[in-house]
């Protein structure tokens, strides 16, 4: 499921930022009923609509009302919102124990930014951003705000602290790299992509 979240996130993204509502919105619809965390792209495309309330409309409300739907059909054959009250004691309750949630972040932005041979990508990407201004283009503030509110999101709920529910960060923080790698010099490009 995470896998497929985090291809439904993607074309949501992308057809957003080909000016597709309708295919961001079917996808942002797809993937909230694939995984409920979800949400957190179509209410990013709805905030980065720059105030047009169609477009906000088109893009929040058939997801929301989806998710809402689903949301209701669990709790009309389980009596709990979530399914169960063992699940959302461990998904939310626990989750939200007061120390919880920071060390969890750290966790996040270990497992994002560091694990894995990550902190390679993390420092190519710090310089070409800080020496030769890549990454500014405006166009990549949605999806630096989609890979931060998954990272805030599982840091906040969720009991199990796996690496697969970062599926959709991950894959953005794949393509700022790639990116990046292209303001950087040649020799820097193939010694990253190399030890990568």
């Amino acid at each position: 499921l995470d896998l497929a979240a985090a291809m439904w996130a993607l074309l949501s993204l992308y057809w957003f930022l080909e000016g597709r509502w309708g295919l961001a919105s079917a996808a942002a619809t797809a993937l909230v009923l694939t995984k409920e965390t979800g949400l957190i792209v179509p209410l990013a495309l709805a905030v980065f609509s720059r105030g047009n309330p169609k477009r906000v409309l088109v893009l929040l409300v058939p997801p929301v009302a989806a998710l809402g739907s689903w949301l209701l059909y669990l709790h009309a054959t389980t009596g709990h919102w979530l399914g169960s009250a063992e699940f959302a004691r461990y998904n939310v309750g626990e989750a939200l124990d007061l120390w919880r949630p920071p060390l969890v972040l750290l966790r996040r932005l270990y497992q994002l930014g560091f694990a894995n041979f990550h902190w390679i990508a993390t420092v190519l990407v710090a310089l070409a951003v800080i020496r030769h201004g890549a990454l500014r283009d405006g166009r990549w503030r949605l999806p630096a705000a989609v890979g931060a509110g998954y990272v805030a999101l599982h840091s906040l709920l969720g009991g199990a602290i796996l690496l697969r529910y970062l599926l959709p960060a991950i894959a953005l923080f794949y393509a700022a790299t790639a990116a990046a790698l292209e303001a950087v010099r040649p020799t820097l490009r193939r010694g990253g992509l190399a030890l990568l």
